[in-house]
C-alpha cells in the first residue's frame, strides 16, 4: 500500500516524522482490524505533501467545502498512473486528509479495485486529531469497498453485529454505511 499525507496533514503534525507516526499509527490499527480476515498491510511507500496537496483538482492547501466527490476519486486515479512510483509494487492507494470533506462524507473509495490498478483507492478525512482509531475504520471501510464488500446494513436477514467493549450498545460494523469509528 503506499499511503498519501495530505498537506493539512503535514501542517496539523508539525513535522515529517510527526507526520510518518501519525500514517503508521493509523496503519497499525488498521492492521489490528483486519487481522481477523488474514488481511494485513504492508506500507512500501508513504508520501508526504509537505509543500502543497498534489491532487490538481483542488487548490494548493486546503479542499474546497464543497466537494464533487467523483473528481476527488478521479484526481487520485490520475495521480496514481502518473506520479506515483511504480517502481514500487503496490496494490493500493490511500489518501488521508486532516480537511473536512463536507456533508456526511469522512470516506471514499471505489468499489471492487484492489484488482484495478489504477481504480484501488481510498480517501480518509482524518479531522480528530486525537483519533487515530476512527480514521484507521473509515479507511478500512473504503478498503473494505476496494475488496469488493458493501455496506452490511443491506443486507436486512443477515446484518452485522458487532460488540463495542466500551460502549455494549453500540452494534454497527466497519461496513456499517455510516461507519464512523465502529468495529
Amino acid at each position: 500500500m503506499v499511503v498519501v499525507m495530505d498537506n493539512s496533514q503535514f501542517r496539523r503534525a508539525g513535522s515529517i516524522d510527526a507526520t510518518i507516526f501519525r500514517a503508521m499509527t493509523i496503519v497499525n490499527h488498521a492492521n489490528a482490524l483486519l487481522k481477523r480476515l488474514d488481511i494485513y498491510i504492508v506500507v512500501i511507500s508513504i508520501e508526504i505533501w509537505n509543500d502543497y496537496n498534489k491532487i490538481p483538482y483542488f487548490n494548493h492547501t486546503e479542499y474546497p467545502k464543497s466537494i464533487d466527490h467523483g473528481k476527488l476519486l478521479n484526481s487520485l486515479i490520475r495521480y496514481r498512473q502518473y506520479k506515483v512510483n511504480w517502481n514500487l509494487p503496490n496494490d493500493n492507494i490511500q489518501l488521508f486528509s486532516a480537511s473536512d470533506f463536507g456533508g456526511n462524507i469522512i470516506g471514499l473509495g471505489s468499489t471492487g479495485g484492489i484488482c484495478s490498478q489504477p481504480y484501488s483507492r481510498g480517501i480518509t478525512s482524518d479531522t480528530i486529531e486525537e483519533n487515530s482509531y476512527r480514521a484507521a475504520t473509515t479507511m478500512v471501510h473504503e478498503f473494505g469497498h476496494n475488496l469488493g464488500f458493501g455496506h452490511s446494513d443491506n443486507f436486512e436477514d443477515e446484518a452485522c453485529q458487532c460488540e463495542d467493549p466500551i460502549d455494549p450498545e453500540f452494534t454497527d460494523c466497519i461496513m456499517h454505511s455510516s461507519s464512523s469509528g465502529m468495529h
